[in-house]
């Protein structure tokens, strides 16, 4: 090779070294050719070329890598300057320009775009001899680099540099034109000073003395026109509310906290209204991190619904597939945003392939996405292209929807969509756009033949029978399903579905029949579900009892039993029974275990209540018993604290004190994957994922605990952030909401401390009665009624007189055999 080709990188000519850099490039060379998608050995190899000298395979090394990813702006620079260096006449110009153009789409570079006008202006033969259509293409040139990196808060100004010092060196090549040629090349120069000065850039200052300088040179008034000083001001204030974030982006390492301060320089400019600043945002951010796909789908989302441009939403898709060929939620929003933009049946059939075959690390949800994207764009077509459709696009689209079932079935055959998504769309396209019933209902007959134990499917399919009034073909599915043995109550439910179909549609006779078959299979499924449950019930663990409370009164002698008493009479009325004489509690309160000695009321001898010689049993609310009576928390066995179980077992207790609450994440979401996507607005402390207890499965929410409280702060700005496809709903977590332990409910009707059975503190106090109580009935229907004031009032009329004046002389309530001898009177 001649010596102009040798790269000036190469810092030897040694044989030597020359030996051992042609045996790295064999092995680069040999790894490429195993796997061609190596994205290191790509980079590797093009320097290790560079330092061979070997410009042509330099050049064949970067179109091979630049076919698959984007370059960074340093290794196109490379690029471009090693190929400037040879440039011999007008095709290398040419070529080399094409070669910009290339470069300044991938990543915003202003060195790049600099170095892009300088080429122009010095190598091109028509806007160095400033022939009009030359000068006019490089103008065109300098608007472009203007609106692509002109708002550019730190750099943007070397884009308005360069383009007003070529119009001013314009300005002595015009010594020969007219007077009105010459001013009109200064009012061009002048007018870019002032949308430069218009314009928020950091370097204002620089500008207005520069300003000045050409004005004195040029003999122009120094001074700005009203309107210019006015824009000028407003964009200094702009300036300086934007230092701050500025400040937080500019020279700072590529990491989490960057990404962070990016988002959030984003969303201020958002919430400002200031498109054309967002998008340059985004772009910067971007080149920062270009494999951050979230990044990506804001970017595309923020195009398509803010600025409504489609084709400039399509290039973005366009980058970011390659840049994240991996995400199918990037390709998803590629194929809408070439349908949006009227794109032809052969792009959007190349791009889908390209999805198919790039490596997608999705799910089979995301893959079911992918598919149905592909159909709904193809339905669409069909729908607009009415009876001038090609007869091809209706066999394609019946094609992407058995490449979507065979793709499914391989890769993912334990998977199952529960709502059969795919499976009814499919069955409706045959149905609805190419109007072949068969086909619908063969769609769901393979189905059944793999997901036959399902009751879905079914289901699925009677709806789309009774749809078309298929009623015959509705009760064969009928038939053949309600012998089935469906999963769960899947089987009872269909035969329920049978009846209700022949009592909507179907005659008496055919409900008749329907009954004849589903009546006694529903008895034979309800009959083993019964079994099954005393099954389930004769293995589960049975509670131990709670101690019961020691008789009151005199002590019982040791060794001796107590009699047996004779069962109870049931008496008309309420329903309760005479708890003085035989002891007997209600029948639902006598199933439940004997109350702990009471804390707080002292006992009495021959007084089993608190009002003795009355007919009532009185509520364990209202004997304020037990640790309720006691002062504890009323929460009956419920542990004292919420990191404690009924069992004794401790459980974590967490604070929540800096951790965000998170809703709609992926049920295959890893506490490691969430811990890496949250840790860009702060350290992550711990990563919670909660999961059901009966089925492992996770139930979609999560706790991330910040090691600051700017951290968690960050996280909850950005709520509604996009992490595997989906939308997080972001927000603080509050403990306080807790309910804690919960007060047990007894089978009363009123709350706890009230007349039910809860262990609530007593209404006079936790420890004892601060007020007689009043007289608490039990019903048989598990309420209580409360006697209120006299107590004679239930008293029979022919003795309530001399009850009452008895009442009136001694006010001490009556006990139960106090009342019979009343009766006996």
């Amino acid at each position: 090779m001649a010596a102009a080709d040798a790269d000036p990188l190469s810092d030897s000519s040694d044989e030597e070294v020359e030996e051992v850099d042609m045996e790295a490039l064999k092995k680069l060379e040999d790894q490429l050719a195993a796997n061609p998608a190596d994205y290191n050995t790509h980079v590797q190899y093009i320097a290790a070329l560079r330092k061979s000298g070997d410009l042509q395979k330099v050049r064949s090394a970067r179109e091979s890598m630049n076919a698959l990813y984007p370059l960074t702006p340093d290794m196109w620079r490379e690029w471009t300057q090693d190929e400037a260096r040879l440039v011999q006449g007008e095709e290398d110009v040419e070529r080399i320009q094409q070669l910009y153009e290339r470069a300044v789409q991938d990543y915003l570079s202003i060195p790049l775009w600099v170095e892009y006008l300088e080429f122009v202006e010095e190598h091109d033969a028509d806007v160095a001899s400033c022939v009009p259509e030359g000068m006019a293409c490089f103008r065109t040139l300098c608007e472009n680099a203007l609106a692509a990196a002109g708002l550019h808060y730190s750099k943007g100004s070397r884009v308005w540099t360069a383009y007003r010092d070529f119009e001013d060196a314009v300005l002595p090549t015009l010594e020969d034109a007219s007077e009105e040629d010459k001013a009109k090349q200064v009012e061009r120069v002048k007018k870019l000073f002032w949308r430069q000065l218009r314009t928020p850039l950091a370097d204002h200052a620089d500008t207005l003395e520069a300003y000045e300088e050409w004005a004195s040179e040029t003999g122009e008034p120094k001074a700005l026109p009203p309107d210019v000083q006015s824009e000028l001001k407003k964009a200094v204030k702009v300036v300086d509310s934007r230092l701050p974030y500025e400040e937080s982006v500019t020279d700072k390492p590529t990491d989490a906290a960057l990404l962070s301060s990016y988002l959030a320089y984003i969303s201020f400019e958002e919430s400002a209204r200031e498109p054309s600043r967002v998008q340059i945002l985004y772009e910067r951010a971007i080149a920062d991190f270009p494999v951050t796909h979230d990044l990506w789908l804001r970017y595309g989302q923020f195009v398509e619904t803010q600025l409504k441009a489609h084709q400039q939403a399509v290039r973005i898709y366009a980058r970011a597939i390659r840049n994240c060929p991996w995400v199918s939620a990037l390709w998803v929003r590629y194929l809408l945003a070439l349908e949006r933009s009227g794109a032809s049946e052969e792009t959007h059939r190349a791009v889908f392939e390209s999805a198919l075959s790039a490596g997608l690390q999705a799910s089979a949800e995301d893959y079911q996405e992918l598919f149905l994207t592909r159909a709904a764009g193809l339905r669409r077509r069909l729908a607009a292209a009415g009876a001038n459709a090609p007869a091809g696009d209706r066999d394609t689209l019946r094609g992407v929807f058995t490449q979507a079932a065979e793709l499914l079935k391989e890769f993912f055959p334990d998977w199952v969509d529960r709502s059969f998504r795919l499976e009814r769309y499919w069955a409706g396209v045959e149905l609805n756009v190419n109007g072949d019933v068969k086909a619908a209902e063969g769609v769901w007959e393979g189905v059944l033949k793999t997901r036959g134990h399902m009751v879905e499917p079914w289901a699925a399919f009677v709806e789309m029978e009774k749809g078309l009034k298929n009623f015959e073909e509705c009760r064969k599915l009928f038939r053949r399903v309600y012998g089935r043995g469906l999963e769960g109550n899947g089987t009872e439910a269909m035969c329920l579905a049978w009846l209700q179909f022949e009592e909507e549609v179907g005659t008496l006779d055919d409900f008749d029949k329907a009954s004849a078959k589903v009546g006694p299979r529903l008895v034979e499924l309800r009959t083993l579900q019964q079994q099954r449950d005393a099954k389930a019930a004769a293995a589960a663990p049975q509670p131990s009892p709670r101690p019961t409370e020691p008789a009151r009164g005199k002590p019982k002698p040791p060794g001796k039993a107590p009699a047996a008493a004779p069962p109870p009479k049931r008496k008309r009325g309420l329903g309760f029974k005479d708890a003085q004489e035989d002891g007997g509690r209600p029948k639902k309160q006598r199933e439940e275990p004997a109350p702990p000695a009471q804390a707080g009321v002292p006992e009495e001898s021959g007084q089993a209540g608190p009002a003795a010689g009355a007919d009532v049993s009185m509520t364990d609310a209202d004997a304020g018993h037990g640790d309720a009576a006691a002062g504890t928390s009323g929460a009956g066995e419920q542990p004292e604290e919420r990191g404690q179980e009924a069992g004794g077992k401790k459980r974590p207790v967490y604070s929540d004190q800096r951790t965000a609450f998170l809703k709609n994440l992926p049920w295959e979401a890893e506490e490691k994957d969430v811990a890496d996507f949250f840790s860009q607005f702060g350290p992550v402390k711990e990563v919670r994922l909660p999961t059901d207890k009966r089925t492992g499965r996770k139930k979609g929410v999560g706790y991330v605990e910040f090691e600051t409280d700017e951290g968690l702060e960050r996280a909850i700005e950005h709520n509604e952030v996009e992490f595997s496809g989906r939308k997080l709903s972001v927000e603080k977590s509050d403990p306080s909401s807790y309910p804690g332990p919960q007060q047990p409910r007894g089978r009363g009707r009123g709350p706890p401390g009230r007349g039910g059975q809860g262990r609530g503190p007593p209404r006079g106090g936790q420890g004892g009665w601060e007020n007689p109580p009043r007289s608490v009935v039990s019903h048989r229907r598990g309420g209580h009624l409360q006697l209120v004031g006299d107590p004679t009032t239930f008293v029979p009329r022919n003795i309530k007189g001399r009850a009452g004046q008895a009442a009136a002389r001694d006010e001490t309530p009556k006990t139960n055999e106090q009342f019979r001898n009343l009766f006996r009177k």
